[in-house]
């Protein structure tokens, strides 16, 4: 793959070639040319200080269009430019802004070969714009001679890149006859692709596609409700310092699994995802981890983590096997010692509530992953969260407690995390709301992850950049909020709260609630209508997809279906009395009827 400039005289075409150089953001840039190039360049230092300007917009919309975690790295940025025609005059003129969209996307592909995310990308890229530092691709002229350089230079398949704001019918016509030459005289494939922002390009399903993990510039950011925070999302987790530091010393010196644990709501995965992960790749001393996270899946959850396990450290699963212990095992020992992996298992406490898992089965697994950690300690660390009804499954040495929430924290969190995405709180002579706030918080247990949705909620209703009292109070304050959202939506008059609740609420053994992971296709059979609320709940951040494929849903996060708390849900409590019995009943025919399916299938395996 290569990436192009057409310039602004016909037939002439330039082609970049990415390098490493280390460089200080902070710095005038500088550039590296062929020969017969820089001669052009050194001709002129008019010239040389405006493709400066250019280039070092193209290197901050790159650096932008990067995640936040990615963005505590230092990298290089160099260009080597080679003329693909020969025979005609040089062509970058002083006002060759043009070249900036080329600049950006070679920078962020290389940048992402520097992180270690080696991309395969199997088209050329020609690509024409001006860039600013944001990554917003603003027009330029001469686009008709650039898309017929393109018809008449290239012989392999390519994507074509151009300002979208340069769209005419007269430019719509000839990228028509273009595509139709080059795929009847030459058999070429391409694209051309009109753009308003850098991550569009990068984004492409024939770039990264869902590889992208960066954050488009022109995107709102928004609290994050009942969602965790994600490792991109550091620079804005704000408070919970103290147990940051305790967490990771607990990392650095232990030599055995870590089991987090704490209540549905206390922030064990934002801890481990946006605090431990961000400290550790900023600290930069481990610079060859690599760091893996996954959940559980419905149903061969154990044989899935051993493969997801034997592939992050290097396995190689062949067709249909599985992975399992001895590989692993074997896979270690024969490993470097200079590469370090860290293994993150989210909402692990399911493993004990798996139809197809014995708690039996599930303690051995346990069993297992701490004796990888205590052998290979120093090239191998393990993390796991777990609801605190289910740390009694752990031995001591293993458990790692995260605490409550402090009110310091909470007052820096309410500060902090408004002004970072330009948002203040009401305050005038009718109220104060972020004091209302603060003061409902006095007491609450476990307010985290209400607490982001309130903010979230009030961030979408109120108007412009000031969260407003008076949405404050129509949705029921901290307390309150979750649940004049959700009725809104399951209030449609055909009994939708009793079948929902049905679906998505289980219960344990031992009568503990948890979110149940249900099937979508089945869950749209139960009602007419079911498809629209589910739909409706995950565009409103409630309900999220458990599967890449999106097949299967869940509540967002278990804290919502506890009785007795803080955060009433009349409408959840009211119907949790009335079919406790029916939840403990299925719980239990559900489990035997999967346990005979199982021993049905080993009596058949074994004739």
């Amino acid at each position: 793959m290569e990436i192009y400039i057409p310039l602004d005289i016909l037939s002439d075409m330039y082609a970049i070639k990415t390098g490493y150089l280390g460089i200080d953001l902070d710095n005038p840039l500088t550039a590296s040319f062929d020969e017969d190039t820089e001669a052009e360049f050194s001709s002129s230092l008019e010239l040389m200080e405006r493709q400066n300007k250019f280039l070092r917009q193209a290197t901050e919309a790159a650096y932008c269009s990067l995640n936040d975690m990615d963005k505590e790295n230092r990298f290089g940025a160099e260009l080597y430019i080679r003329r693909l025609v020969d025979d005609v005059d040089f062509s970058l003129s002083i006002d060759s802004n043009s070249v900036g969209l080329g600049y950006s996307i070679a920078l962020a592909l290389e940048w992402r070969k520097q992180l270690g995310k080696n991309d395969d990308i199997a088209f050329n890229i020609i690509a024409t714009g001006a860039v600013n530092d944001i990554g917003k691709v603003t027009s330029i002229e001469d686009l008709s001679t650039k898309i017929e350089a393109s018809l008449k230079l290239m012989s392999e398949p390519f994507i074509f890149f151009y300002p979208k704001d340069d769209v005419t019918p007269e430019i719509l016509e000839q990228i028509s006859q273009a595509k139709e030459s080059l795929k009847g005289n030459k058999g070429i494939e391409c694209e051309y692709i009109g753009i308003k922002y850098l991550y569009e390009a990068l984004g492409h399903k024939h770039l990264l596609d869902d590889a992208y993990d960066g954050k488009p510039i022109e995107r709102s950011l928004e609290f994050k409700g009942y969602s965790s925070f994600e490792p991109e999302d550091a620079t804005r987790f704000f408070g919970r310092n103290n147990l940051k530091r305790k967490l990771k010393e607990r990392y650095e010196h232990s030599n055995n699994l870590i089991v987090a644990y704490g209540p549905s709501g206390v922030g064990k995965s934002s801890l481990v995802k946006a605090g431990l992960f961000f400290d550790l790749k900023r600290d930069n001393r481990e610079k060859n981890l690599q760091i893996k996270t996954s959940e559980l899946k419905s149903e061969n959850c154990i044989p899935t983590l051993l493969s997801e396990l034997f592939e992050f450290i290097g396995g190689e699963v062949v067709g249909d096997k599985v992975a399992n212990e001895s590989n692993i095992i074997k896979c270690l020992e024969s490993s470097s010692e200079d590469v370090k992996y860290l293994w993150y298992i989210d909402q692990f406490e399911q493993i004990f509530t798996q139809i197809d898992v014995d708690v039996l089965q599930a303690k051995e697994f346990v069993e297992f992953l701490n004796s990888l950690v205590e052998k290979h300690s120093a090239m191998l660390k393990i993390i796991v969260t777990v609801r605190t009804e289910y740390k009694k499954y752990f031995s001591d040495e293993l458990l790692f407690e995260v605490t409550d929430v402090e009110q310091d924290d909470l007052e820096e969190i309410l500060t902090k995390q408004a002004k970072s995405l330009g948002l203040e709180f009401q305050k005038d002579s009718q109220a104060d709301l972020k004091r209302e706030i603060k003061n409902e918080l006095k007491g609450l247990d476990f307010p985290l992850p209400a607490l982001q949705f309130l903010l979230l909620k009030l961030q979408k209703n109120s108007k412009g950049k000031v969260l407003l009292y008076e949405e404050y109070q129509k949705l029921g304050g901290v307390k309150g909020a979750f649940a004049t959202e959700v009725e809104k939506i399951l209030d449609n008059g055909f009994g939708a709260s009793d079948l929902f609740f049905e679906l998505f609420v289980g219960c344990d053994n031992e009568q503990n609630l948890y979110a149940r992971k249900v099937k979508v296709a089945l869950a749209i059979k139960t009602a007419k209508g079911m498809k629209d609320i589910i739909e409706e709940l995950i565009k409103e951040k409630m309900v999220v997809y458990t599967t890449d494929s999106k097949t299967e849903v869940r509540l967002i996060h278990d804290s919502l279906i506890k009785v007795n708390s803080d955060y009433r849900w009349g409408l959840f409590e009211a119907w949790y009395k009335e079919h406790i019995e029916y939840l403990d009943w299925f719980n239990g025919i559900e489990k035997k009827f999967n346990n005979w399916l199982e021993e049905k299938t080993l009596a058949a395996n074994d004739k």
